[in-house]
């Protein structure tokens, strides 16, 4: 379990609407914000145990958090197209960090 002081803020809007911005492993959408959201989308097709699911998860949402203060204030929204082996999520967390911080609305 994430402290609450480590958690970020996630707020979904709808629909959510911003630029397409593709990865090896999915989509990152990016809308205007004041202040730095993520919403990450992983559905059954893609990892189909709950469990997978909220671990990847968690590790995307750590990963971001080590990096936020170098990040744009835009809302992100991350859908995982496809599955991650499990030793290869920290990769995929460097790759969306490095786009996201090149990424303007």
């Amino acid at each position: 379990m994430i402290p609450s002081k480590f958690q970020l803020k996630l707020s979904v809007t709808a629909p959510f609407k911003g630029k397409k911005h593709h990865f090896s492993h999915g989509i990152i959408i990016t809308a205007p914000s004041d202040s730095l959201q993520w919403n990450i989308k992983i559905t059954k097709r893609v990892v189909p145990l709950a469990v997978d699911r909220n671990r990847l998860r968690r590790q995307i949402i750590q990963g971001i958090y080590r990096h936020k203060d170098e990040l744009p204030t835009l809302q992100f929204l991350i859908i995982l197209q496809r599955s991650p082996a499990t030793d290869q999520v920290e990769p995929i967390i460097q790759e969306i960090i490095t786009k996201a911080k090149t990424l303007h609305v």
